[in-house]
């Protein structure tokens, strides 16, 4: 159960995250910074290993909803953890080579999901759905756009907090860190499954996690709890981008690089 939410500006970006879960599920680990194979990862962790949202120092992220729908092919007897997705993907560095790497997995021990990867060097957005049998991808122009998911209804909530996001997006005119704060922590119409921030008797929402892409860093901000509870984080990341190259920089080299071939100049 969570809530997405992705705001890209020019070719950086802001994403949110609630993660909701049942309160009898084991606390995850506060986020903090790995290397896997050499790239620079930052993201929290389920006891287990796993996460459901991870960045990397090539400005891409993923995230992982559950899919509730009927798991089609053969029923998964021990399912394994959704969460070991993202560390054997979150490396990969185009979302080409993220659909072949998906393709190799064991998926076939995993329930459905829905996996949202945003790959800044391209500025693309893509969707993996896996609904037991086959995974299909979807790619979403890079503008903003939310994901949600609910063990009550994914459509419900979908339509509900969709409802309160776009009311939130017309009363607001800049879409900033302040204003996804503010959302995440939205219980309108009133607190109870379908609100942004959870609030049910078996569950509510138990972690925010806030990301910013931009000026050649990435960095993560974990909350662990309700966002409407507390502010500010538990924990704050940030790791510079490899191989960026500031707009600034840039454009003095191309230039240079065009009056170099004009007139032959150093």
């Amino acid at each position: 159960m969570c809530t997405l939410s992705f705001i890209p500006s020019n070719e950086d970006f802001l994403i949110a995250m609630n993660r909701d879960e049942l309160h009898s599920r084991q606390k995850a680990l506060p986020a903090r910074i790995l290397e896997i194979d050499s790239v620079e990862v930052v993201c929290p962790q389920e006891p287990g290993g796993g996460t459901w949202i991870a960045c990397n120092d090539n400005g891409t992220c993923l995230a992982l909803l559950n899919w509730h729908v009927p798991v089609a092919g053969h029923p998964v007897e021990q399912p394994q953890t959704r969460g070991s997705l993202i560390p054997a993907l979150i490396t990969v560095p185009t979302a080409a080579k993220v659909s072949a790497r998906i393709e190799s997995l064991p998926l076939k021990a995993i329930l459905p999901f829905r996996l949202i990867g945003v790959f800044r060097s391209r500025a693309e957005v893509c969707e993996w759905r896996w609904n037991g049998a086959t995974v299909m991808r979807i790619d979403h122009p890079w503008s903003r756009r939310h994901w949600f998911s609910s063990s009550i209804s994914d459509d419900r909530a979908t339509e509900e907090r969709l409802c309160v996001i776009e009311s939130a997006v017309r009363r607001s005119s800049r879409l900033d860190e302040t204003w996804l704060r503010s959302l995440h922590s939205s219980h309108s119409p009133a607190p109870g499954p379908f609100s942004v921030c959870v609030h049910r008797q078996d569950a509510c929402t138990v972690s925010y996690t806030m990301v910013r892409c931009s000026d050649g860093a990435v960095s993560m901000g974990y909350l662990e709890g309700r966002p409407c509870l507390r502010a500010g984080f538990d924990a704050l990341f940030t790791i510079r981008m490899r191989n960026h190259r500031s707009k600034v920089g840039e454009h003095d080299r191309q230039l240079k690089l065009l009056l170099s071939s004009l007139f032959s100049i150093d």
